[in-house]
């Protein structure tokens, strides 16, 4: 072992801290509450930490030579540390939901040791320098997983535990081929190697293959709709908090394996670009129709975050097309990747006051629970905004230069019917996703519900506490605040980016122009016609129930 003991600690101290965390909480389930808080708070301290030494020393890193045959290499610059930090604070913001959950919740501790060891995993994947590094923290991060969704050990948990697991298992196996096969044509699987390669010549059919096999893998694991099979039964049946962090945040980290491959290896080959966009744009389009015709708060938010997911990969597929010039796209990836992430954990948190108030997740049994609610009702406008891409949130900002990046290609490519094909696929995806944030907005704060009305309008405080409260408005803020000040925050983030996106000129469309605001207004104006006929069609229809939203 050499280099940084530093990076070494945010690995073992989440498992070291879940193991104390476990042995506390089979005395009170209190205590292991309060001692989850205290070790994600040290984890986001030592991320800090890391960020302030990054800032005036380039990398850190960190090796273990020879593990089982391989070398683990950690290393992280002052990007990576960001999105560390990120993922550690919204694993430390569920913890703040995790409180009120667990009153009805057995086994508290053991649901805490969990979710602290899928933290330090989702820790790891980040900071990884080669695929090594990054298949062996995400298959741990995955095995994590499977005992949260198993949680509540009832038949469907178990049932959608399983499902999950052969998911894993499957996606670690196909990536496994890949990663052995890889290892075998190029000789190391060192990031810095396959971007000097790249750099160098072209990328063989062989090589292609091992980083098809790999791709497939971490996509699996990514909860892709076209290939991620197990995110239905998990959504239903998984805890509210565990939820919020399995189907944010740790399907974008197991996406991040697919990012380091793509970026560091395949920017120059336009068949493995078309691929990854033609698996993106079916998955966008899939998981926002389940998304508006979901009955339930939960599984619309679920497959929103899905979603905006896909457009990450449509993102990752427009670069390969791009090439190593396309700088709009790979900054409108990496604006999206962090704003997307903070916007859907604020709208997991309304779910999740939704949820406890109401004891139920069905739209008809929710509806108008947020009126008379502003801290609720602004915390999901603020994110909702953010994740339909409102001008000036960083939503907007990422999508608008992925579809900005896709124009380039589609100019190069004089306009052929394919690639304008794709570019209305595209913008009619992301007009779903502006119909689902309006169709769930009208139902918590604008409808009236004809039994419960009352009672909802009793419930003080917004129907959470003063911290519950404090953690939605500061997380739905920090979009706002990073679009209108782009050029201080999303700007430098991008520019940071480039050692790990590799795209040439990647700061150079950190801000956006007036001309930005029409393509805005073109994709919103299709989302609201898709939400009046969605709600011409099915939302006034009657049933025993209440109206169908399906």
């Amino acid at each position: 072992m050499s280099g940084n003991l530093g990076l070494l600690f945010l690995i073992c101290w989440p498992i070291i801290g879940g193991i104390v965390t476990y042995m506390m909480g089979k005395k009170k389930a209190e205590s292991a509450n309060d001692m989850a808080d205290i070790v994600a708070f040290v984890q986001c301290v030592v991320f800090a930490a890391i960020c302030y030494l990054t800032m005036n020393q380039s990398t850190v890193e960190f090796k273990v030579n020879g593990f089982a045959g391989l070398t683990l290499t950690l290393r992280t610059d002052l990007f990576r540390s960001i999105l560390g930090l990120i993922v550690t604070v919204c694993f430390a913001v569920a913890g703040i939901f995790t409180k009120k959950q667990s009153e009805n919740m057995k086994n508290v501790g053991r649901y805490q040791m969990f979710m602290l060891f899928t933290m330090g995993m989702a820790g790891g994947m980040m900071l990884s320098a080669g695929i090594s590094a990054a298949f062996t923290f995400l298959q741990l991060m995955m095995l994590s997983v499977f005992p949260l969704i198993a949680h509540d050990e009832t038949e469907g948990a178990i049932k959608a535990a399983s499902q999950y697991l052969v998911a894993a298992v499957a996606g670690g196996l196909v990536s496994l081929i890949g990663l052995v096969r890889l290892l075998a044509c190029v000789g190391s699987l060192s990031l810095d190697t396959f971007y000097a390669g790249m750099m160098s010549s072209s990328v063989t059919s062989d090589v292609v293959i091992a980083c098809a096999f790999l791709v497939v893998g971490f996509l699996v694991q990514a909860g892709v709709i076209v290939l991620g099979f197990w995110t239905k039964k998990t959504t239903e049946h998984t805890p509210d908090t565990a939820l919020m962090c399995i189907m944010n945040v740790c399907t974008r980290v197991a996406l991040m394996g697919a990012i380091m491959l793509t970026c560091n290896l395949m920017l120059k080959e336009n068949e493995w670009g078309a691929v990854i966009l033609v698996i993106g744009l079916l998955t966008l389009v899939v998981s926002g129709f389940l998304s508006l015709f979901a009955k339930n708060l939960k599984n619309a938010i679920s497959w929103l975050s899905i979603a905006v997911t896909a457009f990450l990969v449509v993102g990752l597929g427009v670069m390969s097309l791009g090439g190593v010039a396309n700088g709009e796209t790979a900054s409108g990836t990496v604006i999206l990747f962090v704003s997307g992430m903070v916007g859907m954990m604020v709208l997991f948190m309304v779910y999740a006051v939704v949820n406890a108030n109401c004891e139920s997740t069905d739209i008809n049994t929710i509806r108008g629970f947020g009126k008379k609610k502003p801290v609720l009702m602004i915390g999901y406008l603020l994110a909702a905004c953010n994740i339909a891409g409102v001008p000036f949130f960083g939503g907007f900002q990422g999508y608008a230069l992925i579809k900005e990046g896709f124009n380039i290609y589609i100019q190069y490519e004089n306009n052929s019917v394919a690639s304008m094909l794709a570019k209305f696929v595209m913008i009619f995806g992301l007009a779903l996703i502006v119909a689902v944030v309006v169709k769930l907005y009208v139902v918590l704060f604008v409808d009236k519900n004809d039994k419960m009305q009352d009672v909802y309008n009793e419930v003080k405080r917004s129907g959470m506490d003063t911290t519950s409260a404090m953690a939605i408005i500061i997380m739905a803020v920090v979009p706002v605040v990073c679009g209108i000040l782009s050029d201080m925050t999303y700007g430098k983030l991008v520019a940071l980016s480039e050692t790990t996106f590799r795209n040439e000129g990647i700061a150079s469309a950190a801000l956006l122009g007036p001309n930005y605001f029409v393509p805005f207004g073109i994709y919103f104006g299709i989302g609201i016609l898709c939400y009046v006929v969605f709600v011409l069609a099915l939302g006034m229809k009657k049933t025993e129930e209440g109206r169908m939203y399906r």
